[in-house]
């Protein structure tokens, strides 16, 4: 799992907040390719971060072989209690329910059943349009995912 580390930026470059960049009409698209890939980032509120959860977040990103995608937040506020180190772990599953007709997410065993999506700014946002199959809830996908190819080793 990454940290956005202060500025919201993703490892492989692009923003924790989308749109990543506007093309030369203005309009927003998504800078990173997630194609054949699972990925987690840790979102903090107080550098910046954005959701339609409240507070600190996990952001879930996930892309199949022919390129459909999903994205959604998962708050962890309530996880977050006294700062950044606290004396207690959570445990967090994420499991992609077949054939590819839902993502189920738990933390400590229960089922989360409340998420949270990039904030729509400056324009169109494809985490909260039919482009995310997780929108609205990744509970029920809007349709199925597809096979994934990942390097195994």
């Amino acid at each position: 799992m990454y940290s956005h580390q202060g500025i919201g930026t993703y490892p492989r470059g692009g923003s924790l907040d989308f749109p990543a960049r506007t093309d030369a009409s203005g309009v927003a698209t998504w800078d990173i390719t997630l194609q054949d890939s699972i990925e987690l980032y840790l979102g903090c509120s107080a550098d910046g971060a954005k959701s339609t959860v409240a507070g600190d977040f996990i952001r879930i990103l996930a892309g199949d072989h022919a390129n459909n995608k999903v994205a959604f937040d998962i708050s962890t506020t309530s996880e977050r209690a006294g700062g950044y180190v606290t004396d207690t772990w959570a445990h967090l599953a994420v499991s992609f329910d077949g054939p590819g007709q839902s993502i189920n997410s738990y933390v400590d065993g229960q089922q989360v059943t409340s998420f949270g999506f990039s904030n729509v700014h400056d324009g169109d946002d494809w985490a909260q349009s039919t482009d995310n199959l997780a929108y609205p809830n990744p509970n029920h996908l809007t349709a199925p995912m597809g096979n994934f190819v990942l390097a195994g080793g």
